[in-house]
């Protein structure tokens, strides 16, 4: 496999918008392909009812079961393993859905949304409390997307999404400390950052001024939201795109190098062993 599986997004219809939702049992596609590990380049959102087996995101591998969610962003490699047929809601969308033409637009995304931190973790079960709200905004969604000739018939769609995500993150947050840390507008523009410039930008002090800051106040309050410094965050996430090519690809280690921004290649194997405690190769073989 020279590399991933990439997927974009196409919408069912040529003049219609970047978002659908269907029902998981009726996408054969996800049963015929979704074995193989595969990335895309839209926001994936799969809420299940019924079923078994597993989904593996990120080398983390998680259980399907009801009132098990999965958010999905986009660049992550992810595959299913069926052992009995799933059946829920699957909702895919792009980022532009929600970043342009909506009325009374007070959030931003992905930023405000923790469920598509690539830190974060990707399923979890949904508390009993919000099952019946989960279940039902998306019906409203369908109907909509159903009804092409409705008025106004883009921003329902984009409201009940944000309704529908903004109570998937209150499901996950749980609690009050949690939310004081995901409303954090400086930690959550320099992982948005990180995740888009992991292979051009290592610096703290780069990042820093991206954002206008000094390097100091990145790393204090990095340090004191995260229990991280800055430099351990750009360094998980690059190792996370070098393990996603390692295992998934068979591209040799120096082309890995070159791609995540190391002009050299014997220090991207040193970086590597440092901070995974192995080399490339026997991380690589673990796998085969």
């Amino acid at each position: 496999m020279k590399d991933i599986a990439k997927y974009d997004f196409n919408a069912p219809h040529s003049d219609d918008f970047a978002f659908e939702i269907d029902r998981i049992e009726n996408k054969l596609i996800l049963l015929q392909l979704g074995h193989k590990p595969r990335r895309d380049t839209f926001y994936a959102v799969f809420l299940i009812e019924s079923g078994a087996g597993t989904h593996t995101i990120d080398f983390e591998q998680y259980s399907i079961a009801p009132d098990m969610l999965f958010c999905i962003a986009p660049g992550q490699v992810r595959y299913w393993n069926f052992t009995a047929e799933i059946r829920g809601w699957l909702i895919l969308f792009t980022e532009d859905l929600l970043t342009t033409n909506l009325a009374y637009n007070t959030t931003h995304f992905p930023e405000d949304f923790t469920i598509f931190n690539w830190e974060t973790p990707s399923g979890f079960l949904v508390p009993e409390f919000y099952r019946g709200r989960l279940g039902r905004l998306p019906k409203i969604m369908q109907h909509e997307y159903k009804n092409t000739d409705y008025v106004w018939r883009e921003l329902a769609i984009q409201s009940a999404l944000l309704l529908f995500l903004i109570n998937v993150e209150r499901a996950f947050i749980g609690n009050e400390q949690k939310v004081a840390h995901a409303a954090d507008k400086l930690t959550r523009d320099f992982i948005s950052l990180v995740n888009t410039n992991y292979n051009k930008i290592q610096s703290v002090k780069d990042y820093a001024h991206q954002l206008g800051i000094t390097a100091g106040h990145l790393s204090d309050t990095i340090g004191a939201l995260i229990g991280e410094p800055p430099q351990k965050i750009i360094h998980k996430r690059i190792i996370l795109e070098a393990k996603r090519l390692l295992i998934h690809t068979e591209l040799p280690a120096s082309t890995i190098a070159e791609m995540l921004a190391f002009s050299d290649a014997s220090y991207f194997g040193r970086f590597f062993k440092r901070e995974v405690g192995e080399t490339t190769k026997a991380y690589r073989q673990k796998f085969r």
